[in-house]
């Protein structure tokens, strides 16, 4: 067998077919995956999800064609091998062609670790469940050629069922499958099986699953073969078959049950931490948990498999009792009513009618007659988390308080509107501080203090703001010198009121007077009555606008952040350090003091049409002291307005800013083990480019991108074919030589 596999390969690799299909390949991923997907554009992650979804779509037409050069030979009839072994050779064959295809591919992730970091666990785990894949996919293509004579009939039923089996779960989403459908959808379905290893995730379950179907058709193709043939089978034969095939069944089930699920990715978000067992053996009572979920999602998401594996695992600690609950039996939906939790609407198309269906996928925590529920979860990014904040409140009493001062005049209910319902979803109790003469008998139970502006602020107030810091309050300040009108003109004025930002600069945050610009910044699409010239008219654009930095994905910021009318500042003192940056095209804009209505131009028809100077730097958006008194300072008072955070967010909206919001607050409080599993649960992107935020690194890290993926990648696979034909040339003189002697 080992002969003749090698002699196949050597045929296989001398066939035009391969070197297309590469070509092709080699070409259109990386097409799709940085330009299509638009990488370059701000669109980038490191995370290889894209890349993998991508391969398995196109290996629906791949690998089928990979099976049809298999077959293209015609000699199996004349070759002393068992039928085992030649549908086994050719799923191998099968498998090496799809594996040489990709191997370019692995450039692409050293190119992505230009940009960030490449979780390597991801990386394993996604190539390993792809090859299983391919092998999985080439055995049922070589069982259809074995039942089909046609190759034309082969190759499109293969196309056909491996489409089928790939996307036939995203489409049951949107249809309405009675749950014997589901179910079997969902035992089938090859994407599916392959969601968790896209995180990091070795499941047994999944791997079996590849192992099972490929045995399965193997076997089924070396049956037909043998019938096609002739060969009459004895019964101890018929029985040994059935033996094979009721093993593969029951072994397929039995992986429900009997599984190893291993989290190996690198912030391992699927797996209980060191923190949480922490607070877990706190407990002195038992923690009932019970997880909600409807039989719906259970059969359409895989993603609440991983939620019921995490919970599951959680359950192996100590003191932990885990349920898994149906809300349509047993009065579950009445039951979480009574908690005050009501269903999702979920859409799904009927015949001819778009129907809602309400879905429940709840978790509710118990411990010694307290209880804590999470409303709704549907991805398990962040539920760490959310069960932490949680186990905290009813296992320590922890409660997380944080008082709110609005120093500029807005009101935090109307202004601010996201910020008191986003704390309070992330664990958070808010005091909201009423600006009268006496602040500091408002700084309850909490040494956390956030102002959002300092107009408002007189020099009383600010006396007991320092000494709130002084006694080891921590202070997180959105505030600067100037004020804009964010409802009408946008014009900015200086504020008259200067106490707050003195206190700042006292504790050495420096203030420069300007403002800071970056060529990175928010597109907005603005209207106008007037053109250029004046004259009446309406004029619609979509501009990029300076004044509101888009601050590109960086260790404090991995996910980005938006500043508007973001002031330049400076640490005055050590012991505080900037924390995010411009790119290295930001500039900075200094008032004009002879101006009557506004200090700086905002218009942005107007400032678009200004000739900057060429000077160009990186600048610091903002300060941390991590000293005796701990403050972090957003030169920008409108951060988490609701207003500004509307112009920025569009359709699917922008939080990029509350979470930091959030993550900042953890950290000021003293819990970084916390604030990394905030930042690690999904709220932050994990696959951040925070190696490129500055204009050179990232030209230069897309420049090498390029030519390994156009230029270098098709070298390669013109190299191997070029080196394919050397050694079929040498075969042919060594025949002719032989033949001559």
């Amino acid at each position: 067998m080992k002969n003749y596999l090698k002699y196949r390969l050597f045929c296989i690799f001398q066939s035009p077919l391969f070197y297309i299909i590469s070509f092709a390949y080699n070409i259109f991923c990386p097409v799709y995956f940085f330009l299509i997907k638009n990488f370059f554009g701000g669109n980038g992650s490191t995370e290889l999800y894209i890349f993998f979804s991508f391969s398995t779509a196109v290996s629906s037409v791949i690998i089928p064609l990979f099976a049809l050069n298999v077959r293209n030979f015609g000699f199996e009839e004349y070759v002393p091998v068992s039928s085992l072994e030649k549908y086994f050779s050719s799923c191998i064959a099968v498998l090496v062609q799809f594996s040489a295809m990709i191997l370019p591919q692995f450039l692409l992730p050293c190119c992505l670790n230009l940009f960030g970091t490449v979780d390597a666990g991801s990386l394993f785990t996604g190539f390993l469940f792809l090859e299983l894949y391919a092998f999985t996919a080439g055995a049922c293509c070589i069982f259809l050629q074995s039942l089909i004579n046609s190759y034309a009939a082969a190759f499109f039923s293969g196309c056909i069922i491996l489409g089928i089996t790939s996307g036939i779960n995203f489409l049951m989403i949107y249809a309405n499958p009675v749950p014997f459908l589901a179910f079997w959808v969902k035992a089938l379905s090859l994407s599916w099986h392959f969601d968790s290893a896209l995180k990091g995730i070795f499941d047994s379950r999944d791997f079996f699953y590849f192992v099972f179907i490929s045995v399965f058709f193997t076997v089924g193709s070396v049956i037909t073969d043998l019938h096609r043939r002739g060969y009459v089978f004895f019964a101890s034969q018929k029985r040994c078959i059935l033996y094979i095939l009721v093993i593969i069944v029951f072994g397929f089930a039995n992986t429900a049950h009997f599984y190893v699920r291993h989290d190996v990715s690198a912030e391992k978000k699927t797996t209980v931490s060191a923190y949480t067992k922490s607070i877990l053996n706190l407990a002195e009572d038992t923690v009932y948990i019970s997880y909600y979920r409807s039989s719906l999602l259970n059969d359409l998401y895989p993603q609440s498999r991983e939620i019921h594996d995490y919970l599951y695992e959680l359950s192996l600690l100590k003191n932990i009792h885990y349920e898994v609950k149906s809300p349509e039996k047993d009065g579950g939906a009445e039951l979480l009513q009574k908690y005050g939790i009501y269903g999702r609407q979920f859409k799904t198309n009927g015949n001819n009618s778009t129907e809602f269906t309400t879905v429940y996928s709840t978790i509710v925590i118990e411990y010694a007659g307290k209880w804590e529920v999470i409303p709704f979860i549907l991805l398990p990014a962040g539920l760490e988390y959310d069960l932490n904040v949680r186990l905290d409140s009813l296992i320590a009493g922890k409660k997380r308080i944080v008082n709110i001062l609005c120093g500029n005049g807005l009101s935090l209910k109307n202004d601010y509107s996201y910020v008191l319902p986003w704390l309070n979803s992330q664990g958070f109790i808010c005091n909201e501080i009423e600006l009268n003469e006496n602040l500091s008998s408002q700084f309850k139970y909490s040494d956390l203090l956030m102002v959002f502006g300092s107009s408002m602020l007189t020099q009383e107030h600010c006396a007991q703001i320092e000494t709130f810091v002084e006694n080891g309050g921590k202070l997180f300040a959105l505030a600067n010198r100037y004020s804009s009108d964010i409802e009408n003109s946008w014009y900015i004025t200086e504020n008259k009121n200067q106490y707050f930002i003195d206190f700042l600069e006292k504790n050495g945050f420096g203030f420069r007077d300007e403002l800071c610009a970056d060529i990175s910044s928010a597109r907005i699409t603005m209207t106008s009555d007037e053109n250029s010239e004046g004259k009446n008219d309406s004029v619609t654009r979509t501009m990029n606008y300076p004044l509101w930095i888009s601050v590109l994905p960086q260790k404090n910021a991995p996910s980005g952040i938006t500043l508007f009318w973001c002031e330049s500042v400076e640490a005055l003192t050590e012991g505080i350090q900037p924390l995010f940056y411009s790119s290295a095209q930001g500039w900075k804009i200094a008032p004009d003091r002879n101006s009557t209505e506004t200090l700086f131009l905002t218009n942005p028809f107007g400032i678009n049409e200004l000739k900057f100077s060429e000077e160009r730097q990186v600048l610091a958006l903002g300060l941390y002291s991590s000293g005796k008194n701990k403050i972090i300072l957003i030169p920008d008072q409108y951060f988490v307005n609701s207003l500004m955070l509307g112009y920025t967010g569009g359709q699917t909206g922008d939080y990029r800013n509350l979470d930091f919001m959030v993550n900042a607050l953890l950290k000021l409080n003293g819990e970084p083990e916390l604030a990394e599993l905030h930042q690690k649960g999904g709220r932050m992107s994990s696959g951040a480019l925070y190696k490129t935020y500055d204009i050179e690194s990232f030209v230069s890290a897309k420049n090498r991108t390029l030519f390994c993926m156009f230029i270098l990648n098709p070298l390669i696979i013109l190299g191997f074919c070029v080196f394919m034909r050397i050694q079929r040339k040498k075969a042919f003189k060594s025949a002719g030589a032989g033949g001559k002697k």
